[in-house]
């Protein structure tokens, strides 16, 4: 995915280890976050939709699980960052 902007980088003599990628509205599935690593995405934040004002701490809650899920079955030298933490 990042490979053509790593290319043009270096093409102009740009270090690519530069590169900073966020995804805005990402997938909450590991399989899903464990690709974006992959291909070089070190910020992913998900999106949490609720009308309901009540509903968003239960969103959140959720949200928590699913990073300690997902921190859980990931590499250790694994660079990504989620909103929540560092956002």
């Amino acid at each position: 995915m990042l490979a053509p902007l790593r290319d043009a980088f270096e093409r102009d003599n740009r270090n690519p280890d530069i590169i900073q990628v966020l995804i805005a509205g990402a997938t909450k599935d590991p399989d899903g976050l464990r690709n974006l690593e992959s291909e070089g995405v070190g910020h992913a934040c998900p999106t949490i939709r609720s009308e309901d004002r009540d509903e968003i701490p239960r969103r959140l809650d959720d949200y928590t699980g699913f990073l300690e899920q997902f921190r859980g079955t990931r590499k250790r030298a694994s660079r990504m960052n989620h909103c929540g933490d560092s956002c």
